[in-house]
């Protein structure tokens, strides 16, 4: 049995962590526009030509046109480790080196 965890700040959370940062973990190939937008092949779903661009992400959220699947830098963890939506925060800020942002008490 895990121990219960306290509320995350999801929203602290995504100006901490990018989707880009979730790819460089994994060092996963993707070029990156000059309005600043990455592209490539799908890392979640296993695009494998150089050429495709089915997935896009800007420094909130990433998206792939041939799986459908969309999310932010936690999402993108999850969907690339396996892990539930809460461990992979967890996991992630602890990879990243990332103070964890709780939600306040009120």
């Amino acid at each position: 049995m895990t121990a219960k965890r306290r509320p995350l700040d999801y929203r602290a959370l995504r100006e901490k962590i990018s989707p880009r940062d979730v790819l460089d973990m994994f060092g996963v190939y993707y070029r990156v526009s000059t309005y600043g937008q990455g592209h490539g092949p799908c890392p979640v779903h296993g695009s494998s030509s150089d050429k495709s661009r089915s997935f896009r992400f800007n420094a909130e959220v990433w998206y792939c046109g041939g799986c459908k699947k969309t999310g932010d830098a936690v999402a993108l963890y999850a969907a690339l480790t396996g892990r539930t939506t809460i461990d992979a925060a967890y996991e992630l800020c602890d990879r990243l080196g990332v103070d964890i942002p709780y939600l306040e008490r009120r």
